[in-house]
């Protein structure tokens, strides 16, 4: 279930942090009140940077989202964690049948999916123990559509929607919320090479922190990704409980 809560006073834990939408996360989550945001990702010089400029209210830390191991210790560590960010991904831009199509369609599954999963199972226990919570995994337009370049990320993104999905229906009796969020062509090195149509960082994080604050399950947080799922190109799987 969505649970409607505001961002101030509470702790963020955020994958990905050291760049792109992470970067703009940490800085909209402060900006909302956030206590404390720990700050996560492969990069520890420039996380370093990151708590240097922002103080007392941003903890770096060096995370590998594959490694469950780490994942595990981290979540002990930061057992007053409220709201865990799974934004942490990686884009090859591959087709299935490149000759490098195999191995970066496995790069992308253990960081984009694989990693999602090890994070939010290592945090279920510390977010089921706070008095209410949120898991929000940041997704694509991809989870819903083949773009031909992109097509092992497509795949792995959709395997995150599965996830989040099922995550929501095995977490719907707790004060645990799973969000997914869909945004379309931002503005990040990851896309640095599209020539399409794209919105800021800046303006994605304000989207996904107001869908958070007022109780989403799913945040389309920019006009492209509105437009899709406005078109009802966006699906959601069902699960047949009567198999369960």
């Amino acid at each position: 279930m969505a649970i409607h809560f505001p961002i101030e006073g509470k702790t963020v834990f955020i994958t990905g942090a050291d760049g792109g939408i992470g970067l703009c996360l940490l800085e909209e989550c402060l900006r909302r009140g956030a206590r404390l945001v720990y700050a996560s990702g492969r990069n520890t010089d420039r996380l370093k940077e990151i708590e240097n400029i922002f103080g007392h209210r941003v903890t770096a830390i060096t995370l590998d989202v594959t490694d469950y191991a780490t994942a595990q210790r981290y979540a002990l560590a930061c057992a007053d964690t409220d709201i865990l960010i799974n934004n942490a991904g990686v884009e090859a831009a591959v087709s299935f049948l490149n000759l490098q199509g195999v191995g970066k369609a496995a790069f992308e599954m253990n960081v984009n999916y694989f990693g999602m999963h090890n994070v939010t199972h290592a945090f279920k226990d510390t977010l089921l123990a706070r008095p209410c919570a949120a898991i929000v995994n940041i997704l694509s337009i991809a989870s819903f559509t083949i773009i031909p370049k992109l097509a092992t990320y497509c795949a792995s993104k959709a395997a995150g929607h599965v996830l989040t999905q099922a995550c929501r229906a095995e977490l719907a009796e707790t004060g645990v919320s799973v969000i997914g969020v869909y945004p379309g062509y931002v503005d990040t090195a990851m896309v640095q090479n599209l020539d399409v149509v794209k919105v800021t960082p800046e303006s994605i994080a304000v989207e996904i922190c107001a869908g958070v604050e007022q109780g989403a399950t799913s945040i389309f947080p920019d006009p492209m990704s509105k437009a899709l799922s406005q078109s009802g190109h966006c699906k959601t799987p069902f699960i047949d409980e009567s198999l369960q």
